[in-house]
């Protein structure tokens, strides 16, 4: 006779050994072990299951333990993933992580796709066990394979971060589809982005929104936070304040960090809700204990300036190391710039240094023009002329418009590098297309005189007249010579 026991894939580390309570009706523990030993592992299972639980035999670990290795060795796929758990967990047996990997393992390769899906996890987190993406992209590829949707989840974002395995897109967004179609709300929201962005599938805002939508109403909370940006941009559905105030509130209120933020950043302008500094900052707050990193930023922010809460150089240092190691590489900038600038908190120039390399390998424009400047001026690092201009026109390229001024400015009055006039000009336009009022300047003055761009007393003025209109009071006495 066949019984059943309530079966949990992992379970809570137990006591060795437990009064029994009393048998469920039916449960035949001699009988099972009867079976057992005449090779049926599911019996086997079942006994070792009651073992772990306690349910109608005393709770031993060490039962349990032998029951399901002599089950897993048979081929018993489960068996192998609990006594994994049990050794992963030190539950009632030794903690033995090379023994979690070979019951795994061995599961893994009994076709289960949960023991593949935990296989994947662990060698991609690399917490437990050393880091090995080519083992983790394989048995994830299995786990996926065998309907483990989570697994398509962490390799599609494998896919998209690239390395090991190589980028691709095309992929990602494949396999966030299929967990996605699964039911898996997180990979909707995963799939929505790349719609949003145009990356590996086509760009397309009103699919971006759809997916969002289901994956806020699967109860995905980072779905509900796309939404709600969605609603606040007018990005595939009709721009609407109130319900992305809804939204925002309703995931940050679940525990979605950068909800918080995103609702913060309203209160303190007054959008859709009063304008409140102080309950903006106590979201950045919710925000950045909640690991979003733009929250502690922003609260960096806030201390750095006074305006919110009380002035605290030490504690912005705090918050800003804290955003930086989150990943917001404003963060390794506004702290290198503390260190650089001194005062409050201890000056190191070489701590700045770091910092601003950390910002500019991070993607940070105005990080890399910083760092330029370390090397311009020796502060921190070696003078290195060539260094310096190429972290500038890095800067320059990367978007940051007041770095582009200056590699014009430079450019144009050779006095750190070789003068260049017509590459000065170019640079100079960047930074007036950035709304740099100076750059206008200058660029105007060129025209106005023919060096390195056509003379062009026309198009002089015109640019005399906007560096005027953006403050910049040497270009008004200019604009008002031509009549402007």
């Amino acid at each position: 006779m066949r019984h059943s026991l309530p079966l949990l894939a992992v379970l809570a580390a137990v006591p060795a050994a437990a009064q029994a309570p009393p048998a469920p009706g039916g449960f035949d523990p001699a009988a099972l072990k009867k079976t057992c030993d005449k090779g049926n592992f599911d019996d086997c299972y079942a006994l070792a299951t009651a073992h772990r639980l306690g349910e109608g035999v005393a709770r031993d670990a060490g039962k349990a333990a032998g029951l399901l290795k002599k089950a897993c060795e048979g081929g018993h796929a489960q068996s192998c993933v609990d006594l994994g758990d049990m050794h992963r967990e030190g539950a009632g047996i030794a903690k033995d992580l090379e023994k979690t990997v070979l019951f795994w393992q061995r599961a893994c390769d009994g076709a289960s796709g949960e023991a593949c899906a935990r296989l994947g996890q662990l060698f991609h987190e690399g917490k437990d066990v050393p880091r090995d993406l080519t083992r983790a992209t394989a048995v994830l590829q299995k786990a996926c394979d065998g309907g483990v949707h989570r697994a398509c989840r962490t390799l599609g974002a494998m896919y998209q971060a690239g390395g090991v395995p190589a980028k691709d897109l095309a992929r990602a967004a494949g396999l966030y589809a299929k967990a996605c179609e699964a039911g898996d709300p997180e990979s909707c929201g995963l799939l929505g982005r790349l719609h949003r962005g145009g990356e590996g599938v086509a760009r397309d805002p009103a699919r971006a929104a759809a997916l969002f939508k289901k994956a806020c109403d699967a109860g995905g909370l980072a779905g509900c936070h796309d939404l709600a940006v969605a609603y606040e941009r007018g990005q595939g559905v009709g721009r609407d304040t109130a319900r992305a105030v809804s939204l925002f509130t309703r995931a940050c209120d679940g525990g979605e960090a950068h909800a918080c933020h995103s609702l913060a950043l309203l209160a303190r302008d007054g959008v859709g809700v009063p304008k409140d500094l102080a309950r903006a900052v106590g979201l950045w707050k919710k925000a950045c204990d909640g690991g979003a990193a733009r929250g502690c930023l922003e609260l960096g922010v806030v201390y750095a300036s006074g305006k919110g809460a009380p002035r605290s150089v030490a504690e912005a240092a705090s918050l800003y190391r804290k955003a930086c190691s989150g990943g917001d590489m404003r963060g390794c900038l506004n702290l290198g710039a503390l260190y650089a600038a001194g005062g409050e908190v201890t000056r190191d120039l070489r701590r700045a240094t770091e910092l601003y390399k950390e910002a500019c390998d991070g993607g940070d424009a105005a990080g890399c023009g910083r760092l330029g400047r370390m090397h311009e001026m020796a502060e921190g690092v070696p003078r290195d002329m060539d260094k310096a201009m190429a972290l500038y026109k890095r800067a320059c390229d990367g978007g940051s418009s007041l770095d582009c001024y200056n590699l014009g400015h430079a450019l144009r009055g050779g006095q750190l590098f070789t003068r260049d006039p017509r590459q000065g000009a170019v640079r100079l336009k960047q930074g007036c297309d950035g709304a740099v009022a100076a750059s206008c300047y200058e660029l105007g003055l060129m025209h106005e005189t023919g060096d390195g761009v056509a003379k062009d007393p026309g198009r002089a003025a015109a640019l005399f007249t906007q560096a005027c209109t953006g403050g910049e009071p040497r270009a008004c006495a200019k604009a008002k010579a031509y009549g402007r």
